[in-house]
């Protein structure tokens, strides 16, 4: 039809594309069930608006850039007039699975400039997570070490957060990475997110809409559009930049390094320059138990009364975007440098809710 012809073009592979984004849709792979056929309808209208809201914010940052699906199912029809009637190009499809290597490599995945794994559907099989895992597993094989592609998971289950431990370009901290710790939380590291975890969230923007830029910087790590984003701050350097501003009233004026500081004291810190408080990047002192002695965690929304070092614990906030002082803020996180720097280890990524906002940076 003529909606096929202009929309949408089938190709064996992908080997004459560069800087491509590719879509691994999983929803061709799950379980179906038996739908009456006016269930049917709204399944495929859902798949196909899901399906789109996965690739506007692409096309938006990068308009001039192909988006390539690898899935077993051509796109259906009412996808299909939804992208005549948005953009020129036709979207490309290479049938397969990616939970096969030779599929992956057909879509020329060395040379991608991003990849997405995520299922158009609603899945409701308990294993959904599990398969994948294995498809990031298998597109981590094929892309074998390739640290400079960033590969976003769309995962369902909370649970399955741990197992995506972040990756590092550096070898010592890539080796304490593979022994499943997660050194960020993996919202800041952008290589999984769970939208369960955002729906709360989601459904109190509509009461306050600077709920979408703090979900925008949670996710994307890096800056949004509007200049908000996720960066890091050590305890002390954050105390001596105190001790140099007019604090006001209710911070009480900056800490003392002999004196016990709570989170409290933390939070009252980030409030004294205008940030919000994510968590604290800690490290392990346990000089009995050398398997863990030296090592780092994330602990996101700690307990008001737990102590914390200032010279040892990093506070992970979100910074306000245009309308803070960006002189006033520490280093970046390295979430935040990543693209240039360090993450060429795996992911950049926003993801609103259901709607599945997919971002990477520039």
């Amino acid at each position: 039809s003529p909606v096929n012809l202009t929309s949408f073009r089938k190709i064996h592979d992908a080997m004459d594309l560069q800087d491509h984004f590719i879509l691994v849709d999983l929803s061709s792979a799950q379980t179906k069930s038996n739908l009456s056929p006016e269930a049917s309808e709204e399944a495929a209208h859902f798949k196909a608006t899901d399906l789109l809201n996965v690739i506007r914010p692409i096309k938006e940052m990068y308009p001039e850039k192909e988006i390539l699906i690898l899935a077993r199912d051509e796109p259906n029809t009412y996808f299909l007039k939804l992208w005549k009637r948005m953009y020129r190009k036709p979207i490309l499809l290479v049938e397969g699975c990616g939970l096969n290597f030779h599929d992956v490599r057909r879509c020329n995945i060395k040379s991608a400039f991003g990849v997405v794994i995520f299922s158009s559907e609603e899945r409701s099989d308990s294993n959904a997570d599990a398969m994948t895992l294995l498809t990031a597993l298998s597109v981590e094989e094929v892309v074998d070490g390739d640290i400079g592609i960033p590969i976003v998971t769309e995962i369902d289950q909370l649970d399955s957060l741990s197992l995506f431990p972040p990756f590092y370009s550096e070898d010592a901290m890539s080796a304490l990475a593979e022994e499943n710790w997660a050194f960020e939380p993996n919202f800041i590291v952008g290589n999984s997110v769970c939208s369960s975890m955002l729906d709360p969230a989601l459904y109190q923007s509509y009461f306050n809409a600077e709920l979408l830029r703090t979900i925008d910087a949670l996710t994307f790590g890096g800056p949004t559009t509007k200049g908000a984003q996720v960066s890091r701050m050590r305890l002390s350097e954050l105390d001596m930049e105190l001790r140099g501003t007019r604090v006001p009233p209710f911070a009480q004026g900056p800490l003392v390094a002999d004196q016990p500081v709570t989170y409290k004291d933390v939070c009252r810190m980030c409030i004294a320059k205008g940030l919000a408080p994510v968590g604290l990047h800690r490290v392990i002192h346990d000089p009995e138990n050398l398997a863990l002695n030296g090592k780092r965690f994330m602990l996101t929304n700690p307990p008001p009364e737990m102590q914390t070092s200032l010279e040892d614990d990093i506070v992970y906030f979100l910074t306000p975007g245009a309308h803070h002082d960006a002189s006033t803020l520490g280093p970046s996180s390295s979430r935040v440098e990543a693209r240039h720097a360090s993450i060429r280890r795996r992911g950049s990524s926003a993801e609103r809710g259901r709607q599945r906002n997919v971002q990477f940076n520039s």
